[in-house]
């Protein structure tokens, strides 16, 4: 059994606790401390890691000094990758890799993730994934997102990679999003789009949920430079006539599930709607607007 203390007491703390034993039954958290005695060079922000979601808490391991080696491999990893990420600025997780034809995917959901993605399991593992009819869902391309590599553990030269992520109007993405998740699951009490965004902040609490309606720049990051290009997802046919490849239509939704009566559409925002999630897709406008065309209306 090998042991951890973690720095802090609080709510981050205790979700970094929570994560840490899922993935390796074998660690035993040994104290929870206000003042580390001595602090890993590799503090680590945890969000997005086996589905698990953590409020960016700023937290750092606290390595005991007789158990340097006290991680499991995907531990070991994350840490090392969360560091360079960062002094890199830029983004660790959800980073697809094609090594034939050399190029690197940033991916986001709900902008053509499943499509784009399946490419990628392809030229892995030399088959498409299988999709659920009936949730709509892929296993395999599940365990594949949890498997992908971080750009850390990479050896060849990134130059050589064409870099991209497909973006998308954050309220057109929003939208599509709550037709997805919130009236095909008929799990929220209410399925007024704009009630849902009146309670907006209380809703985004849900695990399940926030990976589909949090901001692009959560994936795609800040350091636009990192990518040789970000492309609006009308624009797609234009990307893969560049790129010689086909992102064919994998996701099953279209081709199975009907339409829904009542499905939201931009109309139906009211004005105060609109003002909120410009507010909370604020940044993502301010970065991308201008590289990928999208019309800003201000509220």
């Amino acid at each position: 059994m090998k042991k951890v203390g973690i720095v802090g007491t609080g709510k981050g703390a205790k979700e970094l606790f929570q994560f840490l034993t899922k993935v390796n039954h074998n660690i035993e958290v040994s104290c929870f401390v206000d003042e580390p005695r001595e602090v890993s060079e590799l503090p680590a922000t945890y969000y997005h890691i086996d589905e698990f979601l953590f409020e960016k808490p700023k937290l750092d391991i606290l390595y005991l000094a007789s158990e340097r080696q006290m991680f499991n491999d995907i531990v070991h990893l994350h840490l090392n990758a969360s560091y360079e990420c960062r002094r890199y600025n830029w983004p660790m997780h959800n980073y697809l890799f094609d090594n034939k034809a050399k190029l690197i995917y940033k991916r986001c959901p709900k902008v053509m993730n499943s499509s784009v993605s399946s490419h990628f399991y392809t030229a892995t593992y030399g088959q498409a994934p299988q999709f659920d009819p009936q949730t709509q869902r892929s296993l395999d391309l599940d365990r594949y997102f949890m498997e992908s590599q971080s750009i850390w553990e990479m050896d060849s030269d990134l130059q050589q990679y064409f870099k991209f992520a497909i973006m998308r109007d954050p309220i057109k993405r929003f939208i599509s999003a709550y037709n997805h998740i919130v009236l095909r699951s008929k799990r929220f009490k209410s399925n007024d789009i704009n009630d849902f965004i009146s309670n907006f902040a209380f809703y985004l609490g849900n695990y399940d949920i926030h990976d589909h309606f949090c901001p692009q720049n959560e994936y795609v990051g800040d350091n636009i430079s990192f990518y040789d290009q970000l492309v609006d997802i009308k624009q797609v046919s234009t990307l893969e006539q560049k790129l010689g490849v086909t992102f064919a239509e994998h996701n099953v939704t279209k081709s199975v599930a009907p339409s829904l009566d009542g499905e939201s559409t931009y109309e139906m925002l009211s004005e105060q709607s609109l003002s909120t999630l410009y507010a909370y897709y604020q940044r993502d406008y301010e970065l991308y607007a201008d590289i990928v065309g999208w019309d800003v209306r201000r509220t």
